[in-house]
């Protein structure tokens, strides 16, 4: 498992798109073609025909008056087409906002993620959204809002481990452990939260903590060779030797050529 210097950029992580095409020519009149095509695309995917029908009946009855209140079918199936419309409204822009912060365009990718915002913010993805934007603009205080209001909404992986990143950078460091610790909780597969715990787990001298997150890795994904080296060299940092030793017979017996491995066991046998 690599690791970057501490201080240096923030871990890469599956929610932080990359620059990519940031300072790219303005947007021309094909760019927006196909920014209509994919909004079609997205409403043609995700409506089913009874929300096309409530779309159209709300369409005819702002062109002739209905006694709403004599009419309590009426008002649910004009209030439910609402609700939908505003769900609409927010999957669209969410799908777009994403789609522009992975080309790079963080200016269009705040404008359509504030937009979700808007329709829906019950949801967590646009503040994950807007969090990725801010941390990529070096604005690490608003970062942390934002990650943190995600949480407020829905605490799983992603967002403890936004949280933690933004800490870990900060400086905070025991705080970021402890937020790493919670992302794995939730899934113990999250590559970044596992990457970062394992730096932290080191510079705070905390091993003893990091390495039941890793077991709990590979009994999910016991064929993760890179986990299973990570985790004998912490349990060799730990003074269990034999308990390294085993895990490193686990890799090399599948895999002779793994030279993190070889290296270890090297290493141990030399002790």
């Amino acid at each position: 498992m690599s690791k970057a210097p501490l201080g240096g950029k923030i871990c890469p992580s599956p929610f932080f798109a990359g620059p990519g095409n940031v300072g790219k020519p303005a947007e021309t009149a094909s760019r927006r073609h196909n920014e209509n095509i994919y909004m079609l695309n997205i409403t043609i995917n995700i409506m089913p025909a009874h929300v096309l029908h409530t779309e159209r009946h709300q369409r005819r009855s702002r062109q002739r008056p209905h006694k709403h209140s004599e009419n309590t079918a009426h008002n649910i199936l004009y209030h439910g087409g609402e609700a939908m419309s505003n769900h609409l409204d927010y999957e669209i822009n969410k799908e777009l906002g994403e789609c522009y912060l992975f080309m790079g365009d963080l200016d269009k990718a705040e404008d359509y993620y504030r937009k979700a915002v808007s329709s829906n913010g019950g949801h967590a993805s646009p503040y994950l959204g807007l969090a990725a934007i801010a941390i990529q603009r070096g604005d690490l205080e608003d970062a942390l809002t934002l990650y943190t209001k995600a949480a407020s909404i829905k605490a799983d992986d992603k967002s403890l481990t936004g949280i933690g990143l933004v800490k870990m950078e900060l400086g905070a460091h025991e705080e970021a452990f402890d937020c790493f610790h919670q992302a794995l909780g939730h899934n113990p597969e999250n590559a970044v939260a596992l990457n970062c715990i394992v730096r932290e787990g080191y510079n705070l001298s905390r091993l003893d903590a990091v390495v039941p997150c890793l077991h709990s890795c590979l009994e999910i994904a016991p064929d993760k060779e890179a986990v299973r080296v990570t985790l004998a060299g912490c349990l060799m940092s730990l003074g269990r030797n034999d308990e390294a030793r085993g895990h490193l017979e686990t890799v090399l017996g599948s895999n002779p050529a793994n030279t993190g491995a070889q290296e270890l066991f090297a290493n141990i046998a030399a002790a």
